[in-house]
């Protein structure tokens, strides 16, 4: 990164929690925990590669549906390389389907076929 390069995702990260999508996404957990949690598994989300051109959540907001399914889908599959557990994965999965279902409006996320596309399932869920 350059500075203004850096400058630009420290300004989306520190400004996303203001967004009025970000805002209707926490409303609706109710656990301050998972509030935490997930907002660690969206920041994740923005700091991923498919992200760190855009500046704002708008730009995130406006992506094709199926494109962020196909962002998620690939780091998932990264995360797994990297050794992560099954249960990081899987909290990583449960707070991107709800934010983006909430804000987008639609059900872009379809687990059984991410969980085709990512491998990362076995018969016992592992």
């Amino acid at each position: 990164f350059d500075s203004s390069q850096l400058e630009r995702r420290t300004s989306l990260i520190s400004n996303y929690k203001q967004h009025k999508a970000y805002i209707l996404f926490t409303s609706s957990l109710r656990s301050k925990h998972t509030k935490i949690k997930y907002d660690g598994c969206l920041q994740k989300y923005l700091k991923f590669q498919a992200n760190r051109s855009l500046t704002s959540l708008d730009q995130v907001l406006k992506k094709d549906p199926k494109v962020i399914e196909g962002e998620i889908i690939e780091q998932l599959i990264e995360m797994k390389n990297k050794g992560m557990s099954f249960s990081t994965l899987s909290v990583h999965l449960a707070a991107m389907t709800p934010f983006f279902k909430y804000v987008l409006i639609l059900d872009i996320f379809n687990p059984y076929i991410i969980e085709v596309k990512t491998g990362f399932f076995d018969s016992q869920g592992h």
